[in-house]
């Protein structure tokens, strides 16, 4: 994925700001950190769908029935699919959204049938449509990805938009992601202009920042560092977002904020602080939060690299 240029603070490029935000681009990229938006927001793998019935109040006793014979035929050793398939069909024609997730998922994976991503697809569209949005977020990966489909970034759109109609709130960052991804390298038509996708992404991630998911705060703070779609720049903001990111363990988003520290992007220069989340994220597995430990703790005396371990461990046991 491409990062986009990002604007300078002076009209030479000589700012300190800029030239912190630069290198910060630089060595995020060559550390193999500009990660795809759908890994980033850690698409769920959907093996067996829900298996809860509908309450009798929604379900009739036909479709419980049904859906009850399903299971117990894939309860079998081995599994009966064949008669699991026309339990659920039978929930299925009576309006059973659990069934149909079950139908998609057999042909996804190919449970007594061979593998067919397109019947996947439809009876996952039969499921989110009977009040599943799940499985209309489903679909949207599946489009987006082209995963056992053809790739349709505007099927992708339309569903997770359904998703999101439903109320569904795992869908703002589905929807957020699709909308960066089309401003990514696209300049504004007119100076001063912001895209119309990326104020609506923002509203998204913010509402879900909101509501406690932090994963938006990697999104958010890629707005407003980078300036994407035109959005004014904010170092300041970026840090903040980037501080919450970290604090809640994202080791992507702890190597970040080492280097915000490291360069003095949106805070001011503090080496240890740089090399606790360096410390932090190279843990965690993070490319740039391992070079930047490499890094730091070579500049560090023995007592300051006591202390970084110390609040390192400190943070790791919740303290």
């Amino acid at each position: 994925m491409t990062v986009t240029e990002l604007p300078r603070d002076a009209s030479d490029g000589s700012s300190v700001e800029w030239r912190a935000r630069r290198r910060w681009r630089d060595l995020r990229v060559a550390a193999g950190c500009a990660a795809s938006l759908a890994a980033l927001i850690a698409v769920p793998v959907f093996g067996s769908p829900d298996i809860r019935p509908e309450s009798p109040s929604v379900a009739g006793h036909d479709q419980l029935d049904s859906e009850r014979a399903a299971h117990r035929a894939m309860a079998q050793t081995p599994p009966d699919w064949s008669a699991a398939r026309a339990a659920f069909k039978r929930a299925a024609e009576s309006g059973s959204a659990t069934a149909m997730s079950y139908l998609g998922w057999m042909h996804e994976h190919g449970h007594g049938v061979a593998v067919d991503g397109k019947r996947a697809a439809f009876w996952y569209a039969h499921a989110a449509e009977a009040g599943a949005p799940r499985f209309a977020l489903k679909l949207g990966w599946m489009y987006l990805g082209g995963e056992g489909v053809a790739q349709n970034r505007e099927l992708a759109e339309f569903w997770f938009r359904r998703a999101l109609d439903a109320d569904y709130p795992p869908a703002r960052l589905a929807l957020a992601s699709v909308l960066i991804g089309d401003a990514l390298g696209v300049e504004p038509d007119q100076p001063g202009d912001i895209d119309a996708g990326v104020l609506e992404a923002r509203d998204l991630l913010e509402q879900a920042l909101a509501d406690g998911d932090s994963r938006a705060s990697y999104f958010l703070a890629r707005i407003h560092l980078e300036g994407i779609g035109g959005h004014p720049v904010s170092p300041q903001r970026a840090f903040e977002l980037a501080s919450l990111g970290a604090d809640a363990g994202m080791p992507g988003l702890q190597g970040w904020l080492a280097l915000f520290y490291r360069d003095g992007v949106g805070t001011d220069v503090d080496p240890v602080a740089a090399a606790v989340w360096a410390r932090l994220a190279s843990a965690g597995g993070d490319p740039l939060g391992e070079a930047l430990w490499l890094e730091l703790q070579a500049r560090l005396s023995a007592d300051q690299r006591r202390d970084v371990e110390k609040q390192a461990r400190r943070w790791a046991e919740g303290g």
